[in-house]
């Protein structure tokens, strides 16, 4: 049997070929594995600020959704954590903080209000 020229030139584009083939195969599936595990950090990422962001939307309620003995409760524990705090000197800017304005303006309208009843008795 007698190769000829063709199957010769055609075995070679073959080989060179079928080389070309598998060390792009081959290099590559490191890249395509650090590309894979990078877009995987990514999705974690982002799932995971997903999560955060319900947990932090579940914990800060709006007043109107609580009921009302919660709220007298917190008014009524900010104003006394306050006057503790007042009580042991600490400077006004950490004792009214953000989060406690709006339970310190809850309690300064009950006093007036009650006041205003005391007041027309």
């Amino acid at each position: 049997m007698a190769l000829t020229s063709t199957s010769v030139s055609t075995s070679v584009e073959y080989d060179d070929v079928y080389n070309s083939a598998m060390q792009s195969t081959i290099y590559n599936n490191d890249d395509e594995y650090t590309t894979l595990m990078n877009k995987e950090k990514v999705v974690l990422d982002t799932v995971n600020r997903v999560v955060n962001q319900v947990e932090t939307a579940k914990q800060i309620q709006s007043m109107v959704d609580t009921p009302v003995s919660i709220v007298v409760y917190r008014v009524f524990k900010t104003v006394t954590t306050i006057f503790k705090e007042i009580y042991g000197r600490k400077p006004l800017g950490e004792v009214f903080r953000e989060e406690r304005r709006l339970y310190v303006g809850l309690f300064i309208v009950f006093c007036s209000v009650c006041f205003i009843i005391l007041y027309k008795t």
